[in-house]
């Protein structure tokens, strides 16, 4: 109980996985430059839902709540069915906990950061759209006022998703995606753990792609 009373804390920081997620994004959009190979980045917006709790111990819960989300995907283009890239993304908004009738809510805040494999699905359509799916690997971390003073707080996990992709008039493409980050979720403060969770932070995002290098 006593980590899920620490919940409710002051404002912490992911000095790791903002290295991590750097590192991660930096190998997925270095252009092989013998072969002048194009890449893309798309800035993203969305929201993120989480589906389960965060912490459930002795009557008490505590979840993320549905929140809007900002960032960047890159991406080196297919030349066959697969391509690869990474993506990194922020959502900051309520952690409720819970108790009988009892009720608290802290900002919380979740990075997440991938690099996976993007497959092509079908043949594209005439109009332009085409439909892709990704695996990969993945890490979550959380923040800020709600997992002060909590340990365990960044995970690694999986990420499947599936998305499509539209031409929008002669120069623009459009991307939208949606994608199942699972991981687990154990904290530790104050000498006692919370038992592991099982979590899936459902990502829904959409993007303007800006493509660089040879067409």
């Amino acid at each position: 109980m006593k980590a899920i009373d620490r919940l409710l804390g002051h404002a912490g920081a992911a000095p790791l996985a903002g290295t991590l997620c750097v590192w991660m994004l930096s190998a997925a959009i270095v252009p092989d430059a013998a072969a002048q190979r194009p890449f893309e980045l798309t800035p993203t917006v969305g929201v993120l839902v989480p589906l389960s709790n965060v912490m459930s111990q002795n009557n008490a819960e505590v979840k993320q709540q549905p929140s809007l989300a900002a960032g960047v995907r890159a991406s080196l283009p297919s030349r066959g069915r697969m391509g690869i890239e990474g993506a990194v993304a922020v959502a900051s908004g309520e952690t409720k906990a819970t108790q009988g009738s009892s009720e608290a809510t802290a900002e919380g805040r979740v990075l997440l950061a991938s690099v996976r494999a993007v497959w092509a699905l079908g043949t594209p359509a005439p109009a332009g759209m085409s439909w892709h799916a990704t695996t990969g690997v993945g890490l979550v971390s959380r923040g800020s006022d709600a997992y002060d003073f909590l340990d365990g707080t960044t995970d690694i996990g999986a990420v499947l998703g599936v998305g499509m992709r539209t031409r929008v008039g002669s120069t623009w493409t459009l991307r939208a995606d949606i994608e199942d980050h699972i991981s687990s979720a154990e904290f530790e403060g104050g000498g006692t753990s919370t038992g592991s969770q099982l979590q899936n932070d459902v990502m829904i995002s959409v993007g303007l792609v800006f493509r660089f290098g040879n067409r």
